[in-house]
């Protein structure tokens, strides 16, 4: 994958107007806390008992208004502080998209793998990264087994930047539930989708997205935290997830789910991760 180097000064200073300025603004006011405190007079979500098909009544966080699930999501984006630069955040950029990290690879061992056995070859299958933040798993499979790359994030500053960067990557929020296969105009072979079905309070809506816009005999590999209670806002989580409700939403929405597992990196906290096919 050929990075775009080149990036204009032009460019950069549209991204220091239109999203970097802000962003190291909210991090010096409190690091985005009126979005990610529950407890703060002046809170942006209300919590709610929502029930879930297939898993039963759960408590949500509700954005008072749409944009607040947003501000809330790109909180957890590209690390910011007070310093942070537009050249920095590139160059930072480079250097991790080229590097799995333990987390990374624990998941690539095992789609790699499933990869390998289902498939004859793995060339030219389509690939979907659903909120990629650094698109280093794209690249990995992009270089590792010759598949099209594609990636989508509701944070339009990374779709924007790594768009400009080269990487073929889309906008699009799994909680307005907008259609992947519509929007993106293709069906895909592989999707993966780590640490972002808690981050939306339509969790079977977005599981049938991504069933629908998959090819038959396609590959899912969804990995979640496992927090019973409340949800924790100060992540950017909307909603938590109890042991095996992943599962009955994959079964539910139609997945057959041959392999699912704990293993984490080292430290890690408690997922659950899953394979599910398409049939």
């Amino acid at each position: 994958m050929k990075i775009n180097n080149n990036i204009s000064d032009e460019k950069k200073k549209e991204f220091n107007l239109k999203y970097l300025d802000r962003f190291v603004d909210e991090h010096k006011k409190g690091n985005w806390s009126k979005y990610r405190n529950k407890d703060s007079e002046n809170n942006r979500f209300y919590q709610e008992e929502k029930t879930i098909e297939f898993i039963g009544t759960k408590n949500v966080y509700i954005p008072i208004e749409s944009e607040y699930n947003l501000n809330l999501q790109e909180s957890r984006g590209i690390g910011i502080s007070k310093d942070t630069t537009i050249d920095a955040i590139i160059e930072e950029s480079k250097e991790r998209i080229g590097t799995l990290s333990e987390g990374d690879l624990v998941r690539s061992r095992e789609l790699d793998s499933a990869i390998e056995q289902i498939f004859q070859t793995a060339k030219d299958k389509e690939f979907l990264e659903i909120g990629f933040r650094i698109p280093k798993v794209q690249t990995h499979y992009k270089n590792t087994f010759s598949m099209n790359t594609t990636g989508i994030d509701i944070n339009s500053f990374n779709v924007e930047l790594f768009s400009e960067m080269g990487f073929n990557c889309y906008l699009l929020d799994l909680m307005k539930n907008e259609s992947i296969s519509k929007n993106l105009e293709k069906t895909f072979d592989v999707v993966v989708c780590y640490h972002v079905l808690e981050h939306i309070t339509n969790p079977v809506e977005a599981v049938k997205n991504i069933f629908d816009s998959m090819n038959s005999g396609g590959i899912f590999h969804i990995e979640i935290p496992i927090e019973p209670g409340v949800p924790r806002l100060e992540y950017g989580h909307l909603i938590s997830y109890e042991s095996e409700d992943m599962l009955k939403i994959l079964k539910g929405v139609g997945f057959e789910v041959p392999y699912g597992t704990n293993a984490t990196h080292t430290g890690g906290p408690w997922i659950e991760r899953y394979i599910a096919i398409k049939k």
